[in-house]
């Protein structure tokens, strides 16, 4: 049971030096202690060393009573980002530390990356509850059972979280079902990742019921990797990624269940109007073959919202897919086709070691995606469309007659400038579309007349159609 430091503080000279010498271990401890009384720590990491931030950090030692820690973080009103790396394995040095810890209302960033067991869900239900600034949340490294899971998603129902991350905490799939339904209730979450646990099916079902509801209607980015996903799951999850219009970033890395057909079941998310994803992530999967490449081919046929399709090509099946990708670029079947090409893609294909797989894309591939890297979609598609289609056919544009003809030489003089253009004559090529477009147009005069101009009494002949 954990000691009551409030009551031991008030028989204590709180601002005497010798007494925060006796309760740390170090002078690097007494100034954080210092900084924690005085409000001038806004960042505290605990435990090893955090290199991944700005964050002071202290060291527990023997020598560091963590029940005074966790008084000074209760009180302050200035810390608004905690680490918790390393603890001690003694049961009544974390209760009191808890106990501290759960009296703070300023803390808006909690990482806990250490195993305390019960306590997270037990001793924190106070903290969760009554700090309305948390809004990151991050639990890695520790077993949550299902009756923790529970707890825990009845004390997030109280937070204000927008951002939640869960890896590697041996979470089942209806551990998993009482969190995510927990977030649910948090119309502002932006922000999911549940990494390295065991969601299954019921936990895709769970949540794509909850996509496709509208209860997380601000998600933006979802990451559900290494969660031992498989076809039939991925296919529960992507009924609710349809009615999604907010997403930029999912990620299915590590789930090798996922097969090539599997990934046919998001083809009507990706060409809904609505789909707003900008980022997909495909590491470490089977699905990236030819049947899977054909399958994101069809999905993104329709998309102008994704710009990054990211799978390693030195670690997949892709052999005759590329030629989809490719067609899914630029379409050379007509210039229609072309023009209806994805033009907004960027990337497909990066290793992990970023640029050693620039030579295992393939090169028709990567040179279209060049192209839209710094240009408009319009002007990607005229580049393509001039480089695909050397002998240009007018006469789909007959039906609009002349009027269509100031189009086709302002579509050429907005051309000049493109370096793609740089060698190659565009004047004469503009000359033979023109010469072509009148020349294939049917004849139109069928007779004339006539008539004298009212301001200089010449007859001059008119053209009847």
């Amino acid at each position: 049971m954990s000691r009551n430091y409030g009551a031991l503080a008030r028989d204590c000279n709180l601002s005497s030096s010798e007494f925060v010498k006796n309760i740390t271990s170090s002078e690097g401890n007494e100034d954080i202690i210092w900084g924690l009384r005085c409000g001038r720590l806004d960042a505290l990491s605990i435990g090893e060393e955090d290199d991944e931030s700005d964050c002071l950090n202290f060291t527990v030692r023997e020598g560091d009573d963590l029940g005074w820690l966790g008084y000074y973080i209760g009180n302050s009103s200035a810390l608004e980002t905690l680490h918790i790396n390393d603890m001690p394995w003694e049961i009544d040095r974390i209760d009191d530390f808890l106990g501290g810890l759960n009296r703070n209302r300023s803390i808006q960033e909690l990482w806990i990356y250490d195993d305390l067991g019960d306590a997270i869900s037990e001793k924190l239900g106070d903290f969760f509850r009554n700090n309305k600034r948390l809004t990151n949340l991050e639990l890695r490294y520790f077993e949550i059972g299902d009756e923790n899971a529970r707890k825990l998603g009845l004390a997030l129902r109280r937070t204000s979280l927008k951002s939640l991350e869960l890896a590697q905490n041996l979470l089942s799939k209806e551990g998993f079902a009482e969190i995510v339904n927990a977030a649910s209730t948090q119309s502002q979450i932006e922000h999911l990742l549940v990494s390295s646990n065991n969601v299954g099916r019921v936990g895709c079902t769970t949540l794509g019921a909850l996509l496709g509801s509208g209860a997380l209607n601000n998600l933006k980015n979802l990451y559900l990797e290494y969660n031992r996903i498989d076809d039939s799951s991925l296919q529960t999850l992507a009924s609710g990624l349809t009615k999604n219009t907010t997403l930029g970033v999912l990620s299915l890395c590590g789930n090798r269940s996922i097969t090539g057909n599997g990934l046919r079941s998001l083809i009507p998310f990706l060409q809904s109007e609505s789909c707003s994803l900008r980022d997909f992530y495909c590491y470490h999967n089977n699905c990236i073959d030819d049947v899977g490449a054909a399958a994101l081919a069809d999905g993104l046929t329709k998309n102008r919202s994704l710009t990054r399709l990211w799978f390693d090509p030195t670690d997949c099946g892709i052999e005759e897919g590329w030629q989809s990708f490719v067609t899914l670029l630029c379409d050379t079947s007509s210039i229609n086709n072309t023009y209806l090409s994805n033009h907004t893609l960027e990337l497909i294909g990066e290793s992990c070691n970023y640029g050693s797989s620039i030579n295992h894309v393939h090169d028709r591939v990567r040179d279209f995606l060049r192209m839209s890297t710094h240009a408009t979609r319009k002007e990607v598609a005229i580049r393509k469309i001039f480089l695909s289609h050397r002998d240009l056919d007018m006469e789909p544009f007959f039906q609009w007659e002349l009027k269509f003809l100031p189009l086709i030489v302002s579509w050429f003089r907005k051309s000049h400038g493109y370096d793609v253009f740089l060698t190659t004559n565009i004047q004469c090529r503009k000359l033979s579309a023109v010469y072509k477009f009148i020349r294939g147009l049917p004849l139109q005069v069928v007779h004339g007349r006539q008539t004298a101009c009212r301001r200089c009494g010449r007859k001059r002949r008119f053209i009847e159609t």
